[in-house]
């Protein structure tokens, strides 16, 4: 955003340098980038051509230019050049903008003595849909005055970095208001009459959606004559970055920059009817906008409609079917406050930001649309030769209340940490258009209705702070209680993570925003997960649209890569939040530690590489809990998580509460990812397991007495897993049972059909005596009689 110096001071006395000022506004946070000054053009003065006359034999003309005091012979091929009209002249000498600098020179046998200049030549934006040529300047323009008096541009341009909150100093009405603070000086803003009319607005208006549109004012101008604007008028758009058209459309933008109140005007006649219709967009309706391209709308987007079709997106841009040309002789001036986040939303839907829309989606002041409208209605009847029909249209369904904010000022000095002067906060606060009613323990601030981006008390803190300044804070360290060591949760969370990568797992740390297609890849109902997902309402890409509710899609993600750049054998985890819809209330929040094993075990010299399967991470797992003092753990075979191999996973499951699940990943969902070995993947709830661990750990001492190790080897039906083996002898409760292992799972054509071989060790020992040689016996005995009750084990003696 450019802000023209010398505009500021129409409307405040500013007793600083252009780049005083810029470091005064800067200061108070209004962040000046760099200050510009534009009249840099040396010998480049008005000239009036007293002759012309063609070179024989070309398209050239030999031109005689005054400056006043000399005459010099210039040659152009410019078609608009005439006796008796000035234009920028370069003399010899002249530096332009573009780098060229001006010579005399020969042309066809003519000595050319300088050059007349275009707009362009000059640096500056041709009017759109202008003749190429030359550029002309006003009959009342000095001889031989320099070219940036002339044309305004001696002028510097502040050129503004603002916080997105800051959306009221988009307009010099707005900075100015900065300024005045600053400087103490008077704001001058007159407030623009009508003539009086008794007559009423010839335009009705109907607001449907008022959420979406809070006011809509209107007026009618008949009897214009549309041409170019005053040389003033386009040299101050000019200045902004905005290219002048007419003088119309010219008066709504300087509206704009001036009062930061985006305008749009109509051409009545090429309305269907003279009303004005507020409305959402009916799903499918398309408009040609001002640009020439069509756009499809729909229903949640807000448009301008007369009786049969839109003719403007609302606060984006009008429509082509109502655009003022040449013949318009009637025009609909409008005047509106649209919802900023509807703006926001349909600007992004249709990839089309103007600088309406970036006004709008900031929110413009609701209540300074009047003046607004009314200042644009004059200018255009002074010139464009309209008068007023009626009287203007305001539509207003809900009047703009002020919000009261109460501030302590003692909490004011222990936010910000300094003493205030209570005289001195209301005078900052009263010089930045607030009004302050003083009462007994608070002062009472009333917001104007230009600065919605104050809204709490710590804005107004704010405020006072900026102005008091923030250089002027002394230093001080800070004061508080401080603590050693770290809480029982962080120790916790390091531990575990310790205890992984102890187990050889390296950390990763993914997004938590995912794309939608990752459940497809997994074997998800997409529509489903969804229900319960969180989705972005403005997201980044398409990528990054859904917050997780797993971890696997960014371990899966990365483990690809990996592979992808030679890295094919991995072992990592991941310990992060995932997310899912609570109703209206914000997300819930769940922390998982997530792994994947990916490839081959480093081999040695002595043992080869052995692939990753379900028991090695199966053992991850139990190494966890055991370290972490969980004995009491179990697995229960998983056939219906549709990303996982049916018969190679597992959940998992701590004092009888499920916890999460392991196995390898599913051939579909490997063959999506195209992973070239099998990975396997398990995901624990973390805030789960918190609440699992043994609140303290208990001493056992070791036994002087020798252990005695039994090892069976048992025939089972094939289906019968594993851990059932082990869940029974645990159920016989042998005080001097101190460990059980499976070793050993044989399947041969030797045992039988649907047979398979089980063997497991047993460990005895007691803290009192040695085990007897009896006592061992019929421990046994009790075991080989409960796995035959229990599951119909044999004992294998073959």
């Amino acid at each position: 955003m450019n802000i023209s110096y010398n505009w500021l001071q129409e409307f405040c006395e500013i007793p600083y340098t252009a780049q005083e000022l810029g470091e005064k506004l800067t200061s108070v946070g209004i962040a000046v980038e760099k200050v510009t000054y534009i009249g840099n053009y040396e010998k480049v003065v008005v000239g009036e051509v007293l002759e012309v006359e063609n070179l024989p034999g070309t398209e050239l003309f030999k031109t005689k230019v005054s400056t006043g005091k000399e005459i010099f012979e210039v040659v152009t091929g410019a078609k608009n050049v005439f006796a008796g009209f000035k234009y920028p002249f370069a003399l010899p000498g002249a530096k332009l903008p573009n780098g060229i600098t001006i010579e005399e020179r020969r042309i066809r046998g003519v000595v050319s003595q300088g050059m007349l200049l275009s707009a362009e030549e000059l640096g500056l934006l041709e009017r759109k849909g202008a003749e190429p040529g030359l550029m002309l300047l006003p009959p009342e323009a000095p001889v031989g005055e320099k070219i940036e008096k002339v044309l305004e541009l001696d002028d510097y341009l502040l050129e503004l970095d603002l916080t997105p909150n800051r959306g009221d100093c988009l307009s010099v009405l707005g900075v100015a208001r900065e300024v005045a603070a600053l400087t103490g000086h008077r704001l001058k803003l007159a407030e623009p009459e009508l003539p009086l009319d008794n007559g009423s607005c010839p335009v009705s208006i109907e607001i449907q959606n008022p959420e979406l549109c809070g006011r809509y004012m209107g007026i009618v101008i008949k009897n214009v004559k549309v041409g170019p604007s005053p040389l003033w008028l386009e040299q101050r758009l000019r200045k902004a970055g905005i290219r002048p058209i007419n003088n119309i459309v010219d008066v709504t933008n300087y509206i704009l920059l001036e009062y930061g109140q985006p305008l749009h005007a109509f051409d009545l006649d090429k309305l269907a009817s003279p009303e004005i219709i507020v409305r959402n967009a009916r799903a499918g309706e398309k408009i040609t906008t001002l640009d020439g391209v069509e756009r499809e709308l729909t229903s949640e987007m807000l448009v301008i409609a007369d009786r049969e079709k839109p003719i403007a997106v609302a606060g984006i841009m009008g429509g082509q079917n109502t655009e003022v040309d040449d013949d318009t002789k009637t025009v609909f001036i409008e005047a509106a406050w649209f919802n900023p986040v509807s703006v926001r939303k349909t600007a992004r839907k249709l990839g089309l930001r103007t600088d309406a829309s970036q006004r709008f989606e900031k929110n413009v002041d609701i209540e300074g649309i009047k003046r607004a409208l009314i200042k644009a209605a004059l200018m255009i009847c002074e010139l464009a030769g309209g008068t007023i029909q009626g009287r203007y249209g305001d539509v207003y369904p809900k009047k703009f209340t002020p919000k009261v904010i109460a501030v302590s000022l003692s909490r004011a000095e222990e936010f910000l940490g300094i003493s205030l002067d209570a005289k001195r906060v209301v005078e900052i606060l009263e010089s930045l258009g607030f009004r302050v009613t003083i009462g007994e323990k608070k002062i009472f601030v009333e917001v104007p209705s230009y600065r919605p981006d104050v809204s709490l008390e710590a804005d107004i803190y704010e405020e006072i702070a900026r102005y008091l300044g923030y250089n002027n804070f002394p230093d001080t360290m800070p004061i508080g209680i401080t603590t050693t060591g770290f809480s029982p949760e962080y120790n916790f969370e390091y531990k575990v993570k310790n205890l992984l990568t102890a187990l050889g797992m390296q950390e990763i740390i993914t997004y938590s925003f995912i794309n939608p297609d990752s459940y497809n890849k997994l074997g998800l109902s997409v529509d489903e997960v969804l229900t319960k997902s969180v989705v972005l309402l403005n997201p980044l890409s398409i990528e990054q649209s859904v917050m997780r509710t797993t971890l696997l899609p960014g371990l899966l993600d990365i483990a690809k890569r990996n592979e992808n750049r030679q890295q094919e054998n991995l072992l990592l985890f991941e310990m992060g939040n995932v997310f899912e819809k609570n109703g209206e209330d914000l997300p819930k929040e769940t922390k998982l530690i997530g792994g994947i094993a990916l490839g081959y075990r480093y081999g040695d010299w002595y043992n080869k590489p052995r692939k990753y399967d379900f028991y090695y991470v199966k053992g991850i797992l139990e190494s966890l809990f055991t370290s972490l003092g969980i004995n009491n753990f179990s697995f229960s075979a998983a056939k219906d998580l549709p990303f996982l191999h049916p018969g190679k996973a597992a959940r998992v499951y701590l004092e009888n509460t499920e916890i999460g699940y392991l196995g390898e990943l599913h051939p579909l969902v490997q063959k999506k990812y195209e992973f070239k070995n099998t990975p396997l993947v398990f995901e624990l709830n973390y805030d789960l397991l918190k609440t699992l661990i043994p609140a303290e750990k208990k001493y056992t001492p070791l036994s002087p007495y020798p252990e005695v190790k039994r090892d069976i080897a048992l025939l089972v039906e094939r289906e019968i897993p594993a851990a059932t083996f082990i869940e029974v002898i645990k159920g016989l409760a042998i005080n001097t049972l101190k460990n059980i292992e499976i070793f050993d799972v044989y399947e041969g054509e030797k045992l039988g059909p649907n047979k398979k071989s089980i063997a497991i060790s047993l460990t005895f020992s007691s803290t009192e005596k040695t085990l007897s040689e009896e006592e061992i016996n019929n421990f046994m005995a009790q075991v080989l009689k409960a796995l035959e009750a229990k599951t119909g084990a044999k004992l294998r003696t073959f």
